[in-house]
């Protein structure tokens, strides 16, 4: 560890101390620099050189603590350069710092572990916020849920509500609402408890985003007024700039573009110096999406491109492909639908990889763990107390029905997504030249005589009829959009297939 020492040596003199240089024992020394950076509240993404060469360097320190018996100090590095890093938006390091930190924290004995129960608590939610932002839902999931259990076991729950906070925002970008909303009103509940106005602010605005999705814009704008409440409060240490983002959004959810437009705008100034690369390529994504709704194609398309440079830079799939969505709208308003048809394809392809089945049956599989195992708990309370269990079975077997229900629902929704998009160009296209062929049908009609014509005549021309009437058919089915199907084409290829509705088929 001499190049090691030399530096933290270096450094330490910098920062004026003599208490170091006391200390003869190299692995000694290092920790009490630990305990210094720590005690002094050194803020090491301040220091880029020293931040870069301590992550570097803390796989080889940490072995000579964890030789020495200085795990605990193990502990303190790692997650000080996991803090640094989440601080530094360094997502990958925030997830490999904190996830080499709570394995020594889990190794710990019971006493140990209780001193550095909340950096622990910490480390887990930073590695879930990072891995949310680079799209990674299911090693969010886990972070999450390994937070939560760890503030019960210790009986913290000052910090639930960020947790609860970050898997509603899991289930909301899932499209399971109803888990979702659940969490965003545990954390309301648990934030209200705590004194946590900023968080309380970002549930609520949250719940209120849930009811702006399913239509009901008078229930959402009373969350928004909650949320904005909130951060009226002088402990709230939040601005209220990302509750005008979403009232934006609501706004275009109700077709007042204009409206949207100024809000987003309004948003975009307050926070433009404090954004994350990923709230910067949301940002961008909306106000193109506004100016798509307001067919300024030219401004539309220049800001999608800018939130699709945005999102490569934060690897964020999830914003990757809605970029790539608003892309294909505008080619195909611009009748360019080559380019409208591999936008959408990209779309769909990172979709996939955010929302495969293997993601979505291990985030369903870390709930129901989670979920069981807090039962299991509630069920020894029940039973040390002489209280019946048949209630908490019910809701053991709803909880299962709903997410087997919700996991379809999610497959199914993405596939119909891009299909729909397809359809209607297909419907706009197509339409226009067949109402030609049926004019011009129609005129031969009226000008010839059938009775001159001979019967292999008569025939080409009810052959061409029946073919008109067909297609008219076929796009009566595709913009009505009754319920899709998918069958096997080939080996390779799926065929989509139009059901038609029952309710009308005697009518």
């Amino acid at each position: 560890m001499s190049d090691i020492t030399k530096k933290i040596d270096s450094f330490y003199k910098e920062l004026s101390t003599a208490e170091f240089e006391s200390i003869t024992d190299k692995s000694q020394q290092f920790a009490a620099f630990i305990q210094w950076i720590f005690e002094n509240k050194l803020i090491l993404n301040k220091h880029p050189e020293f931040l870069a060469f301590l992550a570097e360097n803390a796989k080889e320190v940490t072995a000579d603590f964890v030789m020495h018996h200085r795990e605990k100090d193990g502990f303190l590095l790692n997650y000080q350069i996991g803090k640094s890093a989440y601080h530094a938006q360094d997502m990958k390091n925030t997830i490999k710092f904190n996830k080499i930190a709570v394995d020594i924290y889990q190794s710990l004995n019971k006493t140990t572990q209780k001193n550095l129960m909340k950096k622990a608590t910490y480390a887990y939610y930073y590695s879930g916020v990072s891995a949310f932002s680079l799209s990674r839902y299911d090693e969010a999931s886990r972070n999450y849920y390994n937070g939560l259990q760890l503030m019960e076991e210790f009986g913290d729950d000052a910090n639930a509500c960020m947790c609860y906070n970050g898997l509603g925002f899991i289930y909301r970008n899932m499209k399971d609402y109803p888990k979702a909303m659940e969490n965003f009103q545990k954390a309301t509940e648990t934030a209200e408890c705590s004194g946590k106005q900023d968080i309380k602010a970002i549930a609520l605005n949250e719940i209120g985003n849930i009811y702006m999705v399913q239509g009901d814009f008078k229930k959402s704008m009373e969350y928004h007024q909650m949320a904005l409440e909130a951060t009226k409060d002088e402990t709230a240490g939040i601005s209220s700039s990302f509750i005008y983002h979403d009232i934006a959004i609501m706004f275009t959810g109700m077709e007042r573009f204009e409206d949207a437009l100024k809000y987003f705008q309004k948003h975009y100034e307050m926070t433009v110096d404090k954004l994350t690369i990923r709230e910067k390529a949301i940002c961008k994504l909306n106000l193109g999406t506004v100016y798509l709704h307001l067919k300024r194609y030219e401004d539309a398309e220049k800001i999608l491109w800018e939130s699709l440079e945005y999102a490569r830079q934060a690897e964020s799939i999830y914003e990757q492909g809605l970029a790539y969505e608003e892309l294909s709208s505008i080619n195909a308003a611009l009748g360019r639908h080559d380019k409208a048809y591999e936008y959408l394809h990209e779309a769909y392809k990172l979709s996939k990889d955010v929302f495969s089945k293997d993601r979505m049956d291990l985030i369903q599989e870390l709930q129901v763990k989670y979920e069981s195992e807090a039962r299991e708990r509630e069920a020894e309370i029940y039973r040390l107390k002489n209280v019946e269990l048949v209630e908490a079975n019910q809701k053991l077997k709803e909880s299962y029905d709903e997410l087997e229900k919700a996991q379809q629902e999610i497959i199914q929704l993405e596939k119909q997504k891009s299909v729909w998009a397809m359809a209607v160009t297909a419907n706009h296209e197509i339409n226009q030249p067949l109402m030609v062929i049926r004019g011009n049908m129609d005129l031969l009609r009226m000008k010839i005589d059938r009775s001159q014509l001979s019967d292999k005549h008569v025939q080409y021309l009810d052959n061409i009829e029946k073919s008109i009437l067909r297609i008219g058919e076929i796009l009566r089915t595709f913009k009505e959009q009754c319920p899709i199907r998918f069958t096997e084409y080939s080996s390779v290829t799926e065929m989509v297939v139009f059901d038609k509705d029952e309710e009308h088929d005697g009518e």
